[in-house]
């Protein structure tokens, strides 16, 4: 028989994992997008 407080509890430490991996995953896209925007203004600036 399927217990749903077990389903749900699974899906929520899924959920959990998950933000985690998007949270890392937000953080390096972001550091990415400052350091091209940085590396762009010093070209800029160079030229």
């Amino acid at each position: 028989m399927f217990n749903p407080l077990s389903g749900l509890a699974k899906i929520v430490e899924a959920m959990h994992g998950l933000s985690q991996l998007v949270q890392l995953a937000l953080i390096g896209l972001i550091g990415f997008a400052i350091l091209c925007m940085t590396i762009v203004a010093i070209i800029c600036h160079l030229n």
